[in-house]
């Protein structure tokens, strides 16, 4: 296993959590907002007993575009997302360089993503993904799938 520069100060599971959960409070509720603004999804689409698979492909694309509408920028240019920045985080290699943005947008982000639409697998796929944060490297499997770290950028 790769170990990362000794310069670097790893991310603490703590300002890890924060971050995405500052994301998830910025862009879900603007995703829900575009979905019903726009006429793709209408109000009873949630209060339906099937969500059905369709309706989970346009979530899924919904969020995503607005994922990398809102954070692509930071992402490519500083490793960070919006929350990533708040708490004073940032994604970098192991030799604490930035990765290239193809690697944090395929590998770190779209691919993940896109297996945990798969569904039973998909659900322990995130749940191994999120608890592999409480290794010793404390990186997730995203992290390792896309050879990043998550450092601390102060």
């Amino acid at each position: 296993m790769s170990q990362p520069n000794h310069e670097l100060l790893l991310a603490s599971r703590s300002a890890r959590l924060s971050a995405v959960l500052l994301d998830a409070l910025i862009l879900v509720p603007v995703t829900f907002l575009v979905l019903f603004l726009s006429g793709i999804w209408e109000f009873d689409t949630l209060q339906e007993s099937e969500f059905t698979t369709r309706d989970g492909i346009t979530l899924f694309a919904a969020y995503s575009l607005l994922f990398f509408a809102f954070n692509g920028y930071l992402l490519v240019k500083q490793g960070q997302t919006i929350g990533k920045r708040i708490v004073g985080t940032k994604i970098v290699t192991v030799e604490g360089v930035l990765p290239s943005g193809a690697s944090l947008i395929f590998l770190r982000y779209l691919i993940p993503e896109a297996i945990s639409m798969v569904p039973v697998a998909g659900w322990l796929f995130m749940w191994v993904n999120v608890l592999f944060v409480f290794r010793q490297d404390r990186r997730c499997l995203h992290d390792h799938l896309a050879a990043t770290y998550v450092v601390d950028a102060k």
